[in-house]
């Protein structure tokens, strides 16, 4: 893939081993953006974006990923029929 780079094994945030890879989107005025993925499904364990420095800026670790059993509650409407209170809108 253009622009990247397989920095190959890396650990995440909590310790799991994965497979890094990166994308230097600096040209975009942008970051250095680090993906580990895990190396048995592909899944992203985190992500990272790094500016010129080196520091890291902003880290996104997904520590679970599985459909819920259940949906959370519906809120009732702002307005219009079922709000409450009853308001136009």
């Amino acid at each position: 893939m253009p622009d990247v780079e397989l920095l190959g094994p890396m650990t995440d945030s909590v310790g799991r081993e994965g497979v890094a890879v990166e994308r230097d989107e600096r040209d975009q005025g942008w970051f250095r953006v680090v993906y580990i993925l895990d190396p048995t499904d592909g899944a992203l364990l985190e992500s990272r974006s790094i500016d010129d420095d080196g520091i890291v800026t902003f880290r996104s670790t997904e520590l679970t990923r599985q459909p819920n059993a259940t949906a959370p509650t519906p809120q009732p409407p702002l307005c219009g029929p079922g709000s409450e209170p009853e308001r136009s809108c």
